[in-house]
């Protein structure tokens, strides 16, 4: 007797739907009656605390900038320090590798003249950085940059803060031999101001006189601020978060959404209500801990002027602000979204919706359990097949469904199954053909780039085996001239006839060339449709020169 199959269709359809909607309309009709009665009264107490939280959030991105900032410029010194030890360390190299070459053929002080016409050259950091030498008695041997001093002792010359800091150099020299020192020097191109330098000393042997280097530490810290500037321009965070700096003069230096200001000078840009934007920046910046402007300006996402409220903070030293804000028009988007949010909230919170629904999901489940189990069941046998069919080809016995659908599924199933293992064993039959085959086979793709490669066709070419091969060009296998004069006319004609054989030249990996019999055909795909060439070659070489003949 045939056993009667149920549509699983109808079966898991009728009730579920019928509970689902029932609650679907409770659920609607409490968000309905909730929302109207709360949303106004929370809508403002929403809206002020996104505000809060959005001053919160750019005050936050500033201040971070502002401590990096604060830190790089903490590292100025040593980075001063590190840069002309360095550069000290290796003038001292130069003048003991001139030493050694040059001891044994020439004086001293022959010697000394040759380290110090080598030194004067040289210079580092943009130009700004050279090398002076000092005798230990204050004599100046060398100053690469105001020649005039040379020859002259400059034991009592002191810096703008009246330190004997040659003095200082000379007691370093001598107690360590090497070391840094700090001073306050005129700085090229800024006569009448003193800025700080730091210098580092190092003693030449066997000579009487140490190699030193200085930097003024502003100058490392005008590299820092250009850097920090030049990330500043990079930093982005949310919807169309950016950040944007100015010096105190107007001039922009850094601007996250509107590169193109970089350079200009905004001291007197207006928003569209007439208030100077920077200068009411420049105003707040100044003040401790900075502070927040409101103003109109361009959006990125609209190019419209919108309202916006920003937060500013001041860099003192460097005489510039780091800024950033938030568009007073996103915290209305923002709002839609939080009622969303809020009505979900709500729904939550009241205990006849959830009594109900939960009545509901009861009933639904006690339903569902009467069909659920003649399901599983099926399912657990389409489960089993799954896992074995990754291993092994037992077919799934369709006598055991109880539903029509999942009856056919099975039936499906076990023809798919059945196709696999025998399209799998076809490829391993084509697999085992093709590398045993003495002729060379390879299939490469409409972009000439190898899909398969046999054994064969690797020695041939001098390749220790396909898969070396698989991806690559097949223009590995062809000079430059055989492939523009042989094969790319040979593929244009397998792909206008369908097929082609004859004659063409090779290349080996070692770059020797031989001539080969091609045979090329297109390969289709089950819509007929050519998605490759399968190529066979045989090297005719010593056949050509024997004369044994080639028949297509």
């Amino acid at each position: 007797m045939k056993q009667r199959r149920n549509k699983l269709t109808n079966v898991v359809w009728a009730l579920p739907v019928a509970s689902l909607v029932l609650l679907a309309a409770i659920i609607v009709f409490s968000q309905i009656f909730i929302y109207t009665r709360e949303f106004n009264s929370q809508a403002e107490r929403l809206r002020a605390e996104y505000v809060d939280q959005q001053k919160a959030l750019i005050k936050q991105e500033v201040d971070r900038v502002i401590d990096s900032i604060n830190y790089q410029r903490s590292l100025s010194d040593q980075r001063t320090k590190n840069i002309i030890r360095q550069q000290v360390y290796e003038a001292c190299d130069i003048a003991r590798s001139i030493y050694r070459q040059n001891s044994s053929k020439r004086s001293n002080s022959e010697i000394q003249r040759m380290i110090l016409n080598v030194l004067r050259s040289i210079r580092f950091e943009g130009n700004s950085g050279y090398f002076f030498a000092i005798r230990l008695d204050g004599l100046v041997m060398l100053n690469a940059n105001k020649p005039k001093l040379e020859g002259k002792n400059l034991l009592d010359l002191r810096d703008s803060h009246g330190r004997y800091f040659i003095r200082e150099m000379i007691k370093l020299a001598r107690k360590s031999g090497k070391g840094f020192c700090e001073y306050y020097w005129a700085k090229p191109g800024s006569e009448g101001k003193n800025f700080k330098k730091i210098s580092f000393i190092k003693i030449v042997e066997p000579f009487d006189w140490f190699i030193g280097a200085g930097l003024y530490v502003d100058d490392i810290e005008a590299r820092t601020r250009s850097q920090m500037m030049g990330q500043l321009d990079r930093i982005h965070f949310g919807e169309n978060g950016y950040l944007f700096a100015n010096d105190w003069h107007g001039l922009s230096l850094a601007h996250g959404a509107q590169p193109d200001l970089i350079g200009k000078n905004l001291w007197e840009t207006a928003d569209s209500k007439g208030r100077k934007t920077t200068q009411m920046l420049v105003a707040a910046s100044k003040k401790k801990g900075g502070g927040y402007v409101s103003y109109w300006w361009r959006h990125p996402s609209t190019g419209k002027e919108s309202p916006k409220m920003v937060y500013v903070r001041g860099v003192p030293e460097w005489q510039l602000f780091v800024a950033t804000g938030v568009y007073l028009d996103d915290i209305e988007t923002h709002i839609a979204s939080l009622r969303a949010q809020l009505k979900q909230r709500l729904q939550r919170r009241i205990k006849v919706t959830l009594l109900v629904t939960g009545i509901l999901i009861v009933c639904f489940l006690i339903l569902f359990h009467f069909i659920n189990r003649r399901l599983l069941a099926d399912l657990n046998l389409f489960i089993a097949f799954f896992r074995q069919a990754a291993h092994d080809n037992k077919e799934m016995d369709r006598s055991r469904m109880r539903f029509e659908e999942l009856y056919q599924v099975a039936g499906d199933a076990n023809t798919m199954l059945r196709e696999k293992a025998a399209v799998h064993e076809k490829l391993k039959e084509l697999a085992v053909i093709a590398e045993q085959a003495a002729e060379g086979v390879a299939v490469a793709g409409f972009d000439r780039r190898l899909r398969f490669v046999n054994q064969s066709w690797a020695d041939m070419h001098g390749y220790a085996n396909g898969e070396e091969l698989v991806g690559r060009k097949l223009d590995v296998f062809h000079t430059k001239e055989q492939l523009n004069q042989d094969v790319l006319p040979f593929i244009a004609e397998v792909r206008t006839q369908g097929q082609k054989a004859g004659e063409v030249g090779h290349m080996r990996k070692d770059g020797t060339t031989f001539l080969t019999w091609m045979h090329v055909t297109m390969l289709h795909d089950e819509n007929n449709k050519p998605y490759a060439f399968l190529a066979f070659a045989e090297d005719i070489t010593e056949r050509k020169k024997t004369g044994i003949a080639l028949l297509e």
